[in-house]
């Protein structure tokens, strides 16, 4: 090769390395700018509570039946007295600041949208929503009415809840930050009671403008109670859809039984009714049993996690951010269903919905468990 030949050679692996940076460049700053018009890797939207958990021995669990006034057992107190009670315990809850919590926990950047009313109740949920590294800068504040306000009587592990709803059945739409709302890679959407349930046909018109955004949605029971007909439009507009063996029964009006046990069967029929509205991914959650997810027509079954319980409640909400977690950072369904069952489990063990989530080393191991 004679020496002019090599410097040509030379020179033209020059260029070549030139425009491969400078490709490298322009991709980067794509990505960069993409990435930018992210301010979140999700928000939430529902409801925001001030939680009291109060759990005593007085507190007396008798058959229905005895008193005649129902077949379920029944919680009684002693009427026109004054109880000491044993344990009691002040934490925040909802299932918007719930979720939250728990993306936030396992390392996601999560903003919070929901209002709260003016008073030391809703000055205390942005205070610990704020701790627990969620953004609040979406959150409004009324004088309207109250914040809300859950009490939680336990004796043993299970519960009887007073729910006071105040402030949140009124999340109207000239609350909402739209702007911001549109500055997020996924949108988790909880329970919307009272007149917060019609912001779903704004956040319709925002996916139609915004399809980039993936919407995430674990239905209450106002959404329920309206059936699978008036839902139909906010489902075709759903990426992940979470709800109960009996949410999903109510929906499909299909009835899947059980065995006797802890085992379950395939849910297949109502997976099979519900992914023809629209929902990408869907999960079934069967308390005990455990969980099933269904993606492109392929079924994803684990068991519970054994754990003490010693609080049931707030299982739902952490299975929901242990799952979408997962989804958000790439994992596959099947993991993401395993992050989901671990991250429930755990969430029970301790009194409070946000006192027992994990952190990302956490699920990993716990999640592992179920492999």
């Amino acid at each position: 090769m004679s020496q002019k030949d090599a410097v040509s050679l030379t020179l033209a692996a020059q260029v070549s390395a030139s425009l491969r940076s400078a490709s490298d460049m322009l991709f980067s700053a794509h990505l960069s700018a993409l990435n930018s018009k992210f301010m979140y890797d999700a928000i939430t939207i529902g409801g925001a509570t001030f939680d009291i958990f109060m759990k005593s021995e007085k507190f007396r669990v008798v058959p229905g039946e005895d008193i005649a006034v129902s077949d379920v057992p029944m919680l009684c107190l002693i009427h026109g007295t004054k109880l000491v009670i044993e344990e009691a315990y002040f934490e925040i809850g909802g299932g918007g600041t719930n979720v939250a919590c728990g993306l936030a926990n396992l390392g996601l950047k999560v903003a919070f949208e929901g209002v709260v009313g003016k008073d030391l109740e809703g000055k205390r949920v942005l205070e610990l929503l704020r701790k627990r590294k969620v953004d609040t800068q979406m959150v409004s504040s009324s004088d309207k009415q109250k914040t809300a306000l859950s009490v939680i009587l336990y004796r043993e592990r299970e519960r009887t809840i007073l729910t006071y709803r105040g402030i949140s059945d009124y999340l109207t739409k000239d609350l909402v930050d739209w702007k911001k709302l549109a500055k997020t890679k996924w949108l988790f959407v909880s329970h919307l009671s009272g007149k917060s349930h019609n912001l779903l046909k704004e956040i319709i018109k925002l996916k139609v403008k915004n399809p980039q955004i993936k919407i995430a949605w674990n239905p209450g029971s106002t959404q329920l109670e309206k059936g699978i007909k008036e839902l139909s439009k906010f489902l075709a507009c759903t990426d992940v859809l979470i709800v109960n063996k009996e949410e999903a029964e109510r929906l499909t009006k299909i009835k899947i039984e059980n065995p006797k046990g802890l085992k379950m069967k395939s849910f297949r029929p109502l997976f099979e009714k519900l992914t023809v509205l629209g929902p990408k991914i869907i999960v079934i959650t069967s308390g005990r049993r455990g969980a099933q997810a269904y993606d492109q027509g392929k079924i994803y079954s684990y068991p519970a996690l054994p754990v003490k319980i010693i609080a049931n409640i707030g299982a739902g909400d952490a299975f929901c951010s242990g799952f979408l977690a997962a989804v958000i950072l790439g994992k596959s369904v099947e993991e993401a269903l395993r992050w989901g069952i671990a991250n429930g489990a755990l969430c029970i063990t301790k009194y409070g919905t946000q006192v027992g989530l994990l952190n990302k080393k956490e699920i990993k191991k716990w999640a592992k468990k179920l492999i």
